[in-house]
Parts: C-alpha cells; structure tokens; sequence
C-alpha cells in the first residue's frame, strides 16, 4: 500500500455581511432571510456583525479572486465600494452549463469584462459546455479580454463541433500563460507572434496540421514551460516541439493515430514523458541540459530509443512497460545521482542492472513496488546475479529506499522476521542505519523537503540550534554552512571566549555566496573582554546583507570600528545598531548600497559623527533614530535627500537633552515623530514637499506648532499633541488641501478646539478618526486634568460649518467613545447633524455594559442627522 503526505493549511475567515432593511434580500440566487425588528438589542447585534467592511481592499480582492466571479458580482449591492471592487478583480472565473441561458450568460460576461477598470485583467478562465445546435460568439468575449491586457488565459470548450481559435488573436504582447482544452480547435496557417508567452498547456484539443504546430510554437520566442495532453488526432503525422528557450515539457499521449513526436530544446531542463507506447512514436534531436526526466508507461522500444538523450539528467525516474528487452543499451549517466524504477513489471531487475552499471556516480536509488500488481514469480524467470559488482554500489550509493518492499505487509510479526532476515545480511557498509516501516516517509519526513525550503526553516531558529542538526547527515552539514541569516546571542553568563570562538569558527566556515543577515546580541559584565570587530569583519568579508548590533554593559560602550562605514562596493544594505553603541565617525563614510538605518539609544561622539554618518549613506530610504542620553550632541541634522522613510522617537523629559533637530529630506514619504515634550528643543523641517503620511505623537504643542506649516502636503495624518494646548501659537491660513484621512486623541478638553482648527484647513477630508480615553478611571473623565492644574474648557459650536463635513466626509469612526461626558456628546450630535454625505458612523467602546449601550444608541439615534443614507454602528 501507497502512503503519501498531504499538508493541508487552513485559513479561518470569520465574514458577516450586515444588511439593512432597504437592500434586496434575495443576491446571487442566494436567499438571506433577515428578521428586523424595531429592538435596539437586535438591531445593535445585526450592526455589529460587519466586520469584513473593515478589510483593506487588496485583501478583499484576494477573497473575492478565490470565489467564482458570478458569486463575486453578487456583492456589488452590498455597496459602492464592493461595486468599485467587483470592477477591479484581478482573477475572473466564468462557467457555463447547459441549464443556463447561454445568451445571458454570454451578455454578463461581456458586459462586465467591458466595466473592468483594473490596469491590467491578470488572469481569465472560461469554460462553456453547449448542446449541438448552441451560437455562442466566444470571440468577442476574448476580444475583449484581449483589448484588457489579460495575462493569463484558460479555455476550455465542450461542444459537438469544435471551437477554431481566432487567429488574430495570436499576436499578442502581453499574453504569459495560453491554456486551451477539450474541443478547440488549433488552425495556425502561418507563424504567429506570441512574444510575452512563457507558459502553454494543450489538453486534448485539436490541430487541422502539421504546420500548425509548428506555426504555433515558433513564434513563443521566450516559452519556458509546455504541456501537451493528447488522445485522438487522425489529421496529426508528426508533432514537432522545436523551442530554443524551452525548459519544462510534460507530453502525455494515449493515441495511436499519429505517428512521431519530434523534440528539439537545447536548453530544456526538466522532461515528463507519459504513455508513448507505439515504437517510433518519439524521437529526441537536442536536449543537452535536461536535468531532471520522468519516463512513465513507456514502452522499452521507446526507451531505448531515447535514453541516449538523457545521459545529462541528475535524477531519473523510470515506470517502462513491459515487455522488458533492452538490447541497445550503451550509454554512460555520469551525472545521475538519483534514480527511482517501479518494479511492478516481470524482470524489472534487468533495467535495475543496466542502469546501475550506466550510472557510476549514483548515490540514491529509490524502488517503488505496487503490491496489487505483482504476480507469482514462478512464472518468469528468476533473479541471476550479475557477474561484475556496479561501480556505484562500491563507491557512491548511499540511500537506499524500497516502497512496499515485499507487498502490503500487515502483520507485526511477519514485519519482525522480515527486519532479521535484512540484519542477518553481512553488510558491506558498518555505519548503514536499517528502517523497516509502512513507508519511510513516515519517518523522516523533514529529509523530503528540498534545500531551499530547510534553508528558510534554519534561518527562522537560532543559529546554535541550527548547527546542532549538522550531526543528523553530510546534508545537514552542508545546509548549516548556507543558511542565509545567522543570528547569534550571548547572556552574560559563562564561555565568553567559547561563545566568541564559535561564533568566529561559524562565520569562518559559511559557504553561501553572499551571507544575508548577521544579528549579534551581546549582554556583557563589566569584566568582559571579546573582539566584536573580528567577528564584524568577517561578517563584511562574507559579503554581509544586514547587520544587527545589539551591546548591553555597564562599562564603556563599544566604539562601531570606524573602518567598517567605508563599504563602498560592499554589499551592506540594512545596519541596525543598539544601545551601548558609540557611533563615532571622524570623517565622511562610503556605504553607498546602504537603504535601511536604525539607531537604536546609541551614543555619540558628538553632532559631526550623525552629519559624516548619514552624508555617507547616498541610497538611505529607511531610517530609525530612538534617543535617549546623549549629552555630548546638541544638534541632530538629518540631510539626506533619498530619505522615504523617517522614525524619530526622543526621551522622555527626564532625559531630554537634545536641543535642536534639522529635518532636510526633500523625498521624505513617511514621517513618524514621537516625545518631543521639551519646550525649550526645537524641531526645524526645511524641506519636506512630498510628505504623504505623519505620525505626530507625544510631541508638545510649541514644537508642533513649528513644523505645523512642513505638513500641508500629507494625505493621512496621525496627531496625539501634549496637553496643555495653547491653539494661539498655531499659524491659521495653513490649509491641507491633500487631506483625506485624519486621526486625532482628544482625551484632553481642548482638544475639540485642534479638532474644529483641522476641520477648517481640510476642505476634502474624507475618513475623521477621534481616539478617546481608553481606560477606565476611578475619578470622573478629565478629573485629571484638573488635578494637574490644566483649565477646562468646554466645547463651543463655531460659527461656520467645515466645508469638509458638508461636502466631502463620508466615514466617521470614534474609539472609545464615551458618552457621559456632555462635551462629546454635543461633538459626536455636532458632526452627524452637518455631515450631509456621511456614510458609516462607528462608535465603540469595550468597557461599557449593554444598558450604557442601548442608551448612548439612542442619544445618538434621536439627532437630526444630515444624512439619510448612514449607518450607524455602535461597538
């Protein structure tokens, strides 16, 4: 019996469509029966269950692209927004059974492929199963998909008279993956131009002539994979593959109406052969590079005939039909190393033996028996040793495994006399390991997994548990020497010196060509003494991707060598360094491919070593700095025209000692700034024009107040400014024309005032996000305030309405909404009853009991709203 593995992975999406009493029930065919109510309980429950809404719309049309596109235009009523999703699906699915109405199906098709608006249609699968007698205009249909770029494209037609493929329709550009099947017919008069294709997959369809196979496959310049499925094709002679960039080819046949295929691919790697049984029915001028061949219900005829053109394939497998005269068999497999034979047929150890003296360099063979098809063995002629040993059994094999060896054994004890009678054997080899199970596959499953995946596996673990699997085989030895990304730490505890030398012996040792990644993690005593820059170098030595410096001590921090910032035609493209880190840089550096940089609470020399540092990093798109004590710089400048991406995080006041910070990124995207609570530092932007999102949190209203004017360019903005807030010092003809998206805290009561400020200089604001307090206080909310001496003051309603809330908001969302503060209350009645073009009104809050509920849904419930068509969620 056969066991194999099956890894299944589940994804669990938990997806609740909420509906209103105003859509149609009845979508797709699919009845949704709602009950609703005028209970505040139920209608609050039903509210709550739209949570996929909440997805963002790349993950939704990643859902929508694994259901049939029928079932995905269904949820175009949900919305506008499902609307705009269904006309930007990547991946259509189309079927059409014979219960359908084929001419409304074939309007819908066209209808929505017209109405698709992605930039490009990825990939297109029709399938249309028709009676005789049925019209259908399916080139229209691929017309269309055509004028989209489609890329990928799968046909599959079962009629009474088969479908011509247009011939226009060959020249395409865009074209990477053709999948035609069943009734279409191939008619190519002349060569085509299919330059973009890559991938091609004939099943069972049908060809007028000779030359149109090779009108077709002479204009697939850049093919690399084919697969071809026949069965019946009486007009077909000779099936010639003549492709100089083919690599993969799967041909399977089971006709006998033709007579030869003929294969000419000097750069094919990988070959599948499948149910050629007639004799002349194959033929192989040129493949070179085949490294890896499948010969699968082949006749030994067939064989013979082709195996002269396999002596370059690594690993082979063989499944020959009987009868088993091989005669011809003289060619020499100098780089086979793996070999697998199914040994169902009669005298299949002549094969065995053949192969075995034509491979000298064999180190695995792999026998296959199918139990259900072994006969009595009296029949034919038995086992005859051979007289000379393979050179491969004395010097290379060195896995052996034999699936269903002796048939389907059952019987434990049947098993145990089995395993004596292999142990009694006197073995040649004193370190082979004998496994007798139900399949080997049960055992060491991890060994079946190829070098790329363990290698992926290995870097996701510590490194010392990494090597340790160097002693389970020489494989396991090799793939500790590749693994990309080493990661190594030491506690503090005993073996200083060992854990440094090896460390030193593993970097020393590393074979990859290029190491991905180093992170060293050091907690050292005050006594401890180990050479950081030798282990360092070596890293750059090996070529070294990303680097990750952690130091934690009570001594003296260590000074990153001063060499190592000159990696000018080095390969360094990420450097994270923490803690006790003295970045001490004397001159300008050279770290030319360097694109990430994190400096996590290191030291610095002083304010030239940060100026020399970033000068030096002329590709820097990502850059970290958390600071904390660093009393010997007063300025931080950060110039650097490539930045895409900045993080600044300060002290807290305590250990504030930063003075003035000098922001110039003229390329700057992303902005995240985080404790600048110290009135007397100074944050200074000089240029920052392509600001597209910030991130303005704990920062003090003074130094806010100051860059306030840098941020009018951003789409998205994020602010938590201190409180006490003094809006005096805020400039007001500073306008965020760009705006669309803003989240603001205002768990302080002045906050209402930044609120309305922003409003006001966000003319198309689209999605307001407000954040309150998010927990529960014994004192009365903003009682702390108080305490602190801040004054309280309430909300007052401005004079004029923003012109974002009566034109342009569409999504309000409040976070920890509380409700028995007067003053949100009026905010919250305030914005529903002038947002004209509110859609979705979410308010949450976890720390509330279903009474509170109830109640806060009906205070707001009992406004006025402006618009009709809301909904209101209440969490």
């Amino acid at each position: 019996m056969k066991y194999g593995i099956i890894i299944i992975l589940t994804v669990s999406v938990s997806v609740s469509v909420s509906v209103s009493a105003f859509e149609n029930p009845n979508v797709g065919g699919i009845t949704l029966n709602f009950s609703l109510p005028m209970d505040l309980k139920r209608r609050s429950f039903l509210r709550n269950r739209d949570r996929i809404s909440e997805l963002s719309d790349a993950l939704l049309l990643q859902i929508l692209s694994f259901v049939p596109t029928k079932d995905a235009v269904a949820t175009s009523v949900l919305s506008k927004r499902w609307r705009y999703l269904c006309k930007m699906m990547p991946r259509l699915r189309f079927w059409y059974e014979r219960t359908d109405d084929l001419e409304r199906f074939s309007d819908n098709v066209c209808r929505f492929l017209l109405s698709h608006q992605a930039p490009v249609l990825q990939s297109l699968h029709l399938e249309v199963n028709s009676e005789r007698g049925s019209t259908m205009d399916i080139g229209v249909l691929l017309g269309v998909a055509f004028g989209l770029h489609v890329r990928e494209l799968e046909l599959q037609v079962y009629s009474w008279e088969p479908y011509r493929f247009p011939t226009s329709l060959y020249n395409c550009r865009t074209l990477e993956t053709l999948k035609l099947g069943s009734r279409v017919l191939l008619d190519v008069p002349f060569p085509v131009c299919l330059k973009a294709l890559r991938t091609l997959s004939l099943f069972d369809v049908s060809y007028k002539d000779d030359g149109s196979v090779v009108n077709l496959l002479s204009g697939c310049s850049v093919l690399e994979n084919l697969e071809v499925m026949m069965f019946s094709h009486p007009h077909l002679g000779t099936f010639t593959i003549h492709v100089p960039s083919l690599q993969n080819l799967t041909l399977i046949s089971d006709s006998e109406d033709f007579s030869v295929f003929v294969i000419n691919a000097p750069h094919l790697k990988h070959l599948n052969l499948k149910g050629l049984i007639d004799e002349d029915s194959c033929l192989i001028e040129n493949t070179p590079e085949v490294v890896e061949a499948h010969i699968t219900d082949v006749s030994s005829v067939v064989y013979e005939n082709i195996h002269g053109s396999l002596t370059s394939v690594k690993r082979l497998s063989l499944k020959i039909a009987s009868p088993l005269k091989l005669t011809k068999f003289n060619r020499i497999f100098n780089q086979l190393v793996c070999l697998e034979i199914h040994t169902y047929e009669p005298e299949w150890w002549n094969l065995l033996m053949l192969m075995l003296h034509s491979s000298p360099n064999l180190q695995v063979l792999k026998l296959i028996s199918e139990w259900f098809r072994i006969l009595d063995r009296l029949t034919y002629n038995r086992w005859s040793q051979p007289k000379y040993v393979a050179e491969c059994l004395v010097n290379r094999l060195e896995t052996l495994v034999w699936e269903n060896y002796e048939g389907d054994i059952e019987d434990d004890r049947e098993r145990l006399e089995r395993l004596k009678e292999l142990e009694s054997v006197v073995k040649a080899s004193n370190s082979c390991q004998l496994v007798f199970t139900h399949t080997l596959s049960n055992g060491d499953r991890i060994s079946e997994l190829p070098d790329a995946l363990l290698l992926q596996i290995l870097s996701l673990i510590p490194t010392k548990d990494a090597v340790a699997t160097s002693v389970l085989s020489k494989r396991w030895r090799f793939l500790c020497k590749m693994t990309p990304n080493l990661r190594f730490c030491y506690h503090g505890t005993k073996g200083l010196v060992r854990f440094s030398d090896n460390v030193c012996r593993c970097l020393l040792s590393h074979q990859a060509p290029v190491l991905q990644s180093l992170h060293l993690k050091m907690i050292l005593k005050n006594d401890s003494t180990i050479d950081v820059g030798v282990l360092l170098g070596i890293a750059f030595g090996r070529h070294v991707r990303e680097l990750e410096l952690e130091v934690y001590s009570s001594d003296e921090p260590y000074s990153f060598p001063t060499s190592l910032y000159n990696c000018g035609t080095g390969t360094l493209e990420t450097l994270k360094l923490g803690h006790n880190v003295l970045v001490d840089v004397p001159f300008p550096v050279c770290l030319k491919a360097l694109r990430t940089l994190r400096l996590n609470a290191v030291s610095y020399n002083d304010a030239g070593s940060v100026v020399n540092l970033l000068s030096g990093c002329s590709s820097l798109e990502n850059l970290e700095v958390m600071m904390y004590l660093h009393p010997d710089v007063e300025n931080f400048t950060i110039d650097v025209p490539s930045l895409q991406c900045l993080t600044l995080v300060a002290a807290d006041e305590e250990y504030a000692y930063f003075s003035s910070y000098v922001i110039n990124a003229p390329s700057l995207k992303y902005l995240n700034l985080k404790g600048l609570i110290d009135e007397e530092s100074s944050l200074l932007i000089e240029n920052m024009p392509e600001l597209v999102e910030a991130h303005i949190t704990d920062v003090c209203d003074v130094i806010y107040a100051n860059i306030h004017g840098s941020l009018t360019s951003v789409k998205r903005l994020s602010l938590d400014i201190l409180s006490p807030l003094d809006l005096t010092k805020f400039p007001t003809d500073i306008i965020f024309k760009q705006l669309v998206y803003l989240e603001l805290h205002i768990y302080a009561p002045e906050r209402w005032n930044l609120l309305i400020l922003m409003l006001h200089s966000s003319p198309n604001l689209q999605v307001l996000k407000l954040i309150g307090v998010s927990i529960i206080y014994e004192v009365p909310p903003f009682e702390w305030f108080r305490k602190r001496d801040h004054p309280h003051k309430k909300w007052s309603q401005p004079k004029y309405v923003p012109e974002c809330l009566v034109n342009r908001i569409e999504t309000l969302v409040w976070n920890h909404y509380n409700g028995e503060v007067e003053d949100e209350r009026k905010v919250a009645q305030y914005i529903l009853r002038n947002a004209s073009r509110l859609e979705t009104a979410t308010f949450s809050r976890l720390d509330i009991h279903l009474e509170k509920r109830l109640e806060r849904l009906k205070e707001l419930e009992s406004v006025v709203w402006a618009s009709n068509s809301c909904k209101l969620v209440f969490k």
